[in-house]
Parts: C-alpha cells; structure tokens; sequence
C-alpha cells in the first residue's frame, strides 16, 4: 500500500516538471520566434536599402573591384574604410569638374553634349563644317576631329594665302612690265620729237638763209633751195619713222595686254563643277540637304541634283579659244537626274520639294550633289546677261524674259554688270538674233530694209560680246545651259 502511495507521489511530481518544462520551453519558444521574426524585419530593410543603391549581383562585379582598387590606388586621397559609394561620388565630381569646370554639375554629360552642339554651330556660320562622331557620348573623338578640323582650316588658309601673295607678286611684276615698255615709249617718243625739231629747226634756219641769199647770190638758189627741200624732206621722213615706230610700240603693247589677258585663270569649269551640298535623306517627293540656317539660303532657291557616282558635267567648250562656246548644241546640256526647290528651312538642313526629274535616271539618293552657278556662301560672282530669252521656250525671246535672268541672279546672291570687264565672271547670253532673209524686190521697201538692218546691227553688237568674252576668256552660257547649271529649267516655264 506504502509504495503505491509512492508511485503516484513520483507520476505526479514528474507529470509537474514536465508541464512547468513544457510551459519554460513554450516561452522560450516564442521569445526567439519574436527576435527571429525582428531580424528578418531588419534584414529585409538593410537588404531594400541597399538595393536601391546597387544590384546584389554587382556586389561581386567588375565595377565593385574597380572602385575598391580606385579607393586603394597610390595617391588616390581615400582612406583604407572610405565607403565605395564615396569613391563613386567623388570619381563623378572630379568627371563633372574636369567637363564644365564646376563638381556641383551633375549634369556634364548635357553640357559637354550642348558645349559640342554650341561649337558645331558657330563653326558651321564661320563656313567649316565639322562632323563629329556618330557616338554622342564620345567626348575625346569629338575633341580630336575638331582639333583635326581646326588644324585643317589653318592650313587651307595658309595656303590660299599663299596663292594670293603669289597672285599679287604675279600683277605687280606684270605692272612693272607694262611700266618699263610705256617708260621706254616715252622716252624714244621724246628722242624722235626732239630730233624732228631740231632738223626742222635747221630747214627752217637753211630756207631763211636761202632767202637772204637770193638776192645777193642768183647763183646759188638752186642749190640752197635743193638743200632746204633735202633737209625737209629728211626731216618729214624722220617724222614718218617716228610716226610707224610709235605705232608699232602701241601695237607691242596691246600685244602685251593680250597675252597678260590671256594669263587669266581658267576657272569655269571647275566652278561650274563645284558642288554646294549634297542629299542627306529621302522622303518620296520631298528630300533634305545639308545646308541650312547658316548658308545664305532662301525659300525658292533652286538646285540640279547630279549623281554621286558620275559627279556635275563640265561646260562644253570651242576647239579654238578653250572658253565655253555661246552657240553649242544642246546635245550634252549639264543635265543632273533632277531638280528640287527649297521650301523650308532648318537649322542645319533644308526641306525641298522635287520640281523634275529626268526621265529613265536612277532615283535620288543619299549623296547626290546639288549646285546653282549662281548660289555660293562666300562669293558673289558677277554676271553680265546680254541679249533676249526665251524662258518658256514659245519660239519668241523678249526683254521681259531677259529681266527674269537678272532678278534670279540678283535674288541668289550673284551681281549684274553694266559691261564685260576683267572683274565678270560669267557671260549669260541670249537667243541668237536672226538676220530674215529678203529678195532684193522685198528689200526696195523701206520697212523691210530697217528690219533688215536693225536685224543686222543687232546680230554685230550680238558678235561683239562673244568676242570680247572670249578675248578675255571669261566662260559663255546660253540660255538653257544656264538653266540647268541653276536647276531652273523646267521651273522657267511657269
């Protein structure tokens, strides 16, 4: 009985301890669920912080290695425990220091990119194109192309410089030509004069001898008569000499101007070879060029557009003088695959719509040259236009047309002149006129024989301006190559 009092006394003793164990386990239990659940808590905000900041993953990457070698690196300024985000953020403000000369700007990719957009500009108004890298963000290149450029300019000022001086050096060495030749004129002029007085003054002094001889010496008259018609004749002979002398010095010096004249460069067709722009893109009917605020550019300006590959034709030219010949065929006119005209434009580029385009000729393309002869940024050439046109091509050339020609040059840039002179450019000619043809009945009536000869005068003064260009080997345009060297011929008909 004793011991079965005992059994329950130790059941229940140990069923106590099991339960204030189980009850201490419990509380243990949720005490450490509470400070695990707590530091996850803190975990997952310390692991959003950072994430904010930087990508677990590139934790372990190339640019974390790079920034602590950067924060160890000799000379670097970081000590040993310097956050890397530190040396992040101040590798920038140095960057942004190094750009725009301030660390407070964190925009330097911005201002380096408007700093690059800025110079671009200013060059392209002073006439020099620069093209930077395709890449936006690369600086450095952008940097040396416009070193490259500027080093470029330099040396195509220097020498067109150089062409000037040797320009220069060439007319003053032919002035002090033309100088020396006139200064030796004068001078034999002068030897010739005073000589002739000299033997007129003694035919003078031997026929007053003669007359006060005669009446004291009959004998002699003859003689003396003889001897002052001699001495005249002498001297009128010395004159004649002179005469020819001097008209052959004048003779020598036209010769000389000539040939000076005929030193003039020949720069027709490379001028009229020489491209303004170029197609930068396509869009059906409409194109854009490169030119465009900054180049003088007007809404009606109108280009020929030739083809990249086969470049713009050069002016066919006579078999005798080398001069573009005013009564060429139109055989093979300079014409180019189109012609556009400029209807907007823009701050680099210019918007244009295609007026014409050659039948069974490639499509426009990106690359193809445009030129107007009378279209340049930096020169004004001057233009003498001459004659009746014939713009809309009725069969009938007029003063009206021929006032046509002279405002689209004006109105293009170019100069008109009042006469052909060393200082024209180009010679813009007109139609040909024409001589009608009469029998000699016809021409008995007065009206006819005007017509005939006002006809005749007109084709004179007609001949006369070719041949003073061409004397001065200045380039001839008629009518519809000059048309087309403008990108204006269909457009004339309008």
């Amino acid at each position: 009985m004793a011991s079965s009092q005992g059994s329950r006394t130790a059941l229940v003793t140990w069923v106590v301890v099991l339960a204030i164990t189980s009850v201490t386990a419990i509380i243990f239990a949720f005490y450490y669920s509470a400070a695990a659940r707590k530091a996850e808590t803190e975990a997952n905000d310390v692991r959003k912080r950072y994430s904010d900041v930087v990508a677990e993953a590139a934790l372990a990457g190339q640019d974390v290695a790079a920034l602590k070698e950067a924060r160890s690196g000799e000379g670097a300024g970081f000590a040993p425990n310097e956050k890397l985000l530190n040396v992040a953020i101040a590798q920038r403000d140095r960057l942004a220091k190094d750009i725009t000369g301030s660390s407070a700007n964190l925009n330097a990719d911005q201002a380096a990119k408007a700093a690059l957009v800025s110079a671009q500009k200013q060059l392209a108004d002073k006439g020099i194109k620069v093209a930077f890298p395709s890449s936006g963000d690369n600086l450095a290149g952008a940097i040396q192309t416009l070193s490259n450029t500027v080093i470029q300019t330099n040396g195509q000022m220097a020498n067109l410089q150089n062409q000037l001086n040797q320009a220069n050096a060439a007319v003053k060495n032919a002035e002090a030509r033309i100088a020396a030749v006139q200064q030796a004129a004068n001078q034999q002029i002068a030897s010739i004069r005073a000589e002739a007085a000299k033997f007129t003054e003694q035919a003078q002094q031997i026929q007053s001898n003669a007359q006060g001889a005669m009446e004291g010496v009959n004998k002699t008259y003859d003689e003396k008569i003889a001897l002052a018609n001699a001495a005249t004749n002498k001297a009128n002979q010395m004159v004649a000499e002179r005469d020819q002398k001097l008209a052959q010095m004048n003779r020598d010096l036209e010769a000389l101007r000539t040939r000076l004249e005929g030193r003039r460069a020949d720069v027709a067709n490379p001028t009229l070879t020489h491209a303004d722009g170029r197609i930068v893109r396509t869009a059906g009917n409409v194109v854009y060029i490169d030119l465009g605020q900054g180049d003088q550019l007007t809404p009606g300006l109108t280009f020929e557009v030739y083809d990249k590959g086969t470049g713009i034709p050069a002016s066919s030219t006579s078999s005798t003088s080398g001069t573009p010949n005013a009564n060429a065929t139109d055989e093979s006119l300079p014409e180019g695959k189109a012609s556009i005209e400029v209807v907007k434009v823009n701050p680099t580029t210019a918007e244009c719509r295609v007026t014409r385009t050659k039948a069974g000729a490639s499509p426009i393309t990106e690359g193809d040259l445009i030129a107007n002869l009378i279209y340049d940024r930096t020169t004004k050439f001057t233009f003498f236009v001459y004659g009746k046109f014939d713009l809309d091509r009725n069969g009938v050339a007029t003063e009206q047309d021929s006032a046509v020609v002279k405002r689209l040059i004006t109105q293009w840039g170019g100069k008109i002149g009042n006469d052909i002179t060393v200082e024209t450019d180009f010679v813009v000619i007109g139609i040909e006129p024409q001589i009608p043809s009469y029998t000699k009945e016809e021409l008995q009536d007065p009206i006819n024989a005007k017509k005939y000869a006002d006809a005749q005068q007109e084709l004179d003064a007609y001949q006369q301006v070719v041949n003073k260009a061409r004397d001065l080997h200045i380039p001839i345009l008629n009518q519809n190559r000059f048309l087309f060297y403008i990108g204006y011929y269909d457009m004339a008909r309008r």
